[in-house]
């Protein structure tokens, strides 16, 4: 679970950069509707990988007390 959590940030990274080098069009402040997209479900991604990971530490510890 974790793996494909940052596999999507790492992807949505990537499409933030380079949607410069393409020739689509700016939506509002310069930026794409792919970069927009990006810019909104980069924290969410964020947000998911740091609290599954606390929890995964958590079992961990409770696992290894045992």
């Amino acid at each position: 679970g974790q793996h494909i959590k940052l596999y999507i940030l790492a992807y949505l990274a990537y499409r933030f950069v380079s949607e410069w080098l393409r020739p689509e069009p700016h939506l509002w402040l310069g930026l794409t509707g792919y970069q927009w997209a990006a810019l909104a479900l980069i924290p969410l991604f964020v947000w998911l990988w740091r609290r599954d990971t606390k929890q995964l530490s958590r079992n961990e510890s409770r696992l290894s007390m045992v």
